[in-house]
């Protein structure tokens, strides 16, 4: 499978953005896991701030079609993709880079 356009939802404090972003297949061009690319430019300023750390580890629960990250003292970030069944195991990974797109990763997907 190729890397492929899909359209984010994303949920924090109260508000809703919609964004295009790529999805990396495992495997596709040496990726180790499946995973997203956010662009930076057009992501909430917290998407950037977490991965401006040279990345961070964040937990994560699923839920429904979104996956729910766990931030400590801040409102929850749920982050879904349209079409699509998103999953991720105990963590995801965020981090900038080179090409200024936010790595999200590792997760799982199928078609809903």
């Amino acid at each position: 499978m190729k890397k492929q356009s899909i359209i984010l939802r994303i949920i924090y404090e109260d508000n809703t953005y919609y964004i295009n972003a790529i999805l990396h297949p495992k495997g596709y061009m040496k990726a180790k896991y499946t995973h997203l690319d956010i662009p930076a430019d057009r992501a909430p300023e917290i998407l950037v701030d977490l991965s401006r750390i040279r990345g961070i580890r964040i937990p994560c629960k699923n839920d429904d079609n979104c996956i729910i990250l766990i931030l400590s003292g801040l409102s929850i970030l749920k982050i879904c993709v349209e079409n699509y069944h998103i999953v991720c195991r105990e963590y995801v990974w965020f981090s900038k880079k080179k090409d200024e797109m936010i790595y999200v990763g590792p997760i799982k997907i199928s078609s809903s």
